[in-house]
């Protein structure tokens, strides 16, 4: 899908949430909700060439646990900025941030072996 085209799809659900913000408030949420998921499909779907590309590299230099680290941490990244946002959303400013926090305190979990590597590289460099 071209970028105007999501960008047409983007534009063309705001003025469908406003106008059903006027006639049926509730209901605005969940039409926000599913435009949302639908452009992170999007979005997923324009990052697979690189996903693919960056598998390969990795087959090819044996840094397959890396690379695996950082496609772990950056889908975490997008579903806690999605979650986030929907919290904002819903006026839920406070969650959102715990929502983010959260997010931010997994990815520093998941990337520690990482961490441990480059202090230990360091260690060694300095003996």
């Amino acid at each position: 899908m071209s970028f105007y085209k999501i960008i047409g799809f983007a534009v063309t659900g705001l003025i469908i949430i406003i106008v059903m913000r006027r006639l049926k408030d509730e209901y605005a949420f969940f039409i926000s909700l599913l435009l949302g998921t639908c452009l992170m499909v999007c979005a997923v779907g324009i990052l697979a060439p690189v996903i693919e590309y960056l598998r390969e590299i990795s087959e090819s230099v044996n840094a397959s646990s890396y690379l695996s680290i950082l496609f772990k941490t950056a889908g975490i990244a997008l579903i806690t900025t999605l979650a986030a946002d929907m919290c904002r959303d819903c006026g839920e400013a406070s969650l959102s941030s715990k929502v983010e926090l959260c997010g931010k305190s997994t990815i520093l979990l998941l990337s520690l072996p990482l961490i441990k590597a480059v202090f230990e590289n360091v260690f060694d460099l300095l003996k």
